[in-house]
């Protein structure tokens, strides 16, 4: 293989100040992703999530750890430019073995597989957020939105390259206004999660007694 690193025009650390305050965004976010798995209480089980308080706390703190550990993985792509490391050498391999005049094929497929992803995570997720829509719903979703923005960023296609970064008086602030406000919602998803920690703190200072944990499973009918 004749393509050689030397011919990869990549300058990472080199961003913008959109750049540079995007990454810090997805910094900021997955701080706030992982002070809700810390402080995120126990809640008892309903009809909607029958697992004790102890597999709540710990499905909780698992569920915003792994949000943290993807935005900080976000905020190094954005602060390495990662993503365009991946397709400058995607373009040097295709001409180097000869398929870059058939790469609009690949690209649209590229493209239409992260939508087919995304639909069907969106399906999955309508299922493992039952008994959580009040304090996960807008992190998860815009967690999703960010991921699907990155993966079709990736592939280089032409039209949607055109909307993210040429579009007249606006250029690439389309682009990089739909990842900063991605990054603020995830943000603002967390702080919701410490806000239900704090509601339920002010509750249990109140002294209302916690709702009653019972499982339908051991419950026995006196005769």
């Amino acid at each position: 293989m004749s393509l050689l690193l030397a011919d990869l025009v990549w300058r990472p650390l080199t961003g913008t100040r959109w750049g540079l305050a995007i990454s810090a965004a997805h910094l900021l976010a997955a701080l706030l992703c992982f002070r809700a798995a810390t402080v995120q209480p126990a809640v008892q089980p309903t009809a909607e999530t029958p697992e004790g308080p102890g597999d709540q706390k710990s499905t909780r703190s698992l569920y915003w750890i792994g949000l943290a550990l993807i935005m900080v993985l976000l905020s190094l792509n954005k602060l390495f430019d990662l993503q365009s490391l991946i397709t400058i050498y995607g373009r040097g391999l295709a001409k180097d073995q000869g398929w870059y005049s058939d790469r609009r094929t690949l690209q649209v497929t590229l493209v239409a597989g992260a939508a087919a992803v995304s639909l069907v995570g969106l399906l999955v997720s309508l299922y493992l957020l039952r008994g959580h829509w009040r304090e996960r719903t807008l992190a998860h979703f815009s967690l999703a939105f960010l991921l699907t923005l990155v993966t079709i960023r990736t592939t280089s296609y032409g039209p949607l390259d055109a909307f993210l970064y040429g579009l007249p008086t606006v250029g690439n602030r389309m682009n990089a206004g739909l990842e900063l406000a991605g990054a603020v919602l995830v943000s603002i998803g967390a702080l919701q999660a410490l806000q239900s920690r704090k509601n339920s703190s002010a509750r249990d200072r109140a002294g209302d007694p916690p709702e009653p944990y019972t499982n339908s499973a051991a419950t026995v009918i006196p005769q």
